[in-house]
C-alpha cells in the first residue's frame, strides 16, 4: 500500500465509508476457509520457510468475560 491509498483509507475510515473501497472487503461469517492453490512463499518471525500450498480455516467463537466486581475499587464503582 503506498502513502496516498493510506492517506484515502484513513480518511475514509473517518467518514466510515472504507466498505466502497474496492480493496476493502467485508465478511461476516463465522468461519472463512481460505485455499491457496499454488505455492507461495511464506515467513514466521522473519524466518523463511520456503514454498508450500496453504489451506486455513478462520473461525470465530464466542468466550465468556467475566468481571471481578471486587476488583474495581468502590470509589470507581459509585461513579459509575
Amino acid at each position: 500500500m503506498n502513502i496516498f491509498n493510506f492517506i484515502l483509507l484513513g480518511i475514509m475510515i473517518y467518514f466510515r465509508k472504507q466498505l466502497k473501497l474496492p480493496s476493502v472487503h467485508y465478511y461476516k461469517k463465522d468461519a472463512i476457509h481460505v485455499s491457496v492453490n499454488s505455492l507461495e512463499f511464506n515467513q514466521v518471525d522473519g524466518e523463511e520457510k520456503g514454498n508450500k500450498y496453504f489451506d486455513v480455516l478462520f473461525k470465530s467463537v464466542r468466550y465468556p468475560f467475566w468481571i471481578n466486581p471486587s476488583s474495581i475499587p468502590v470509589k470507581e464503582r459509585e461513579e459509575k
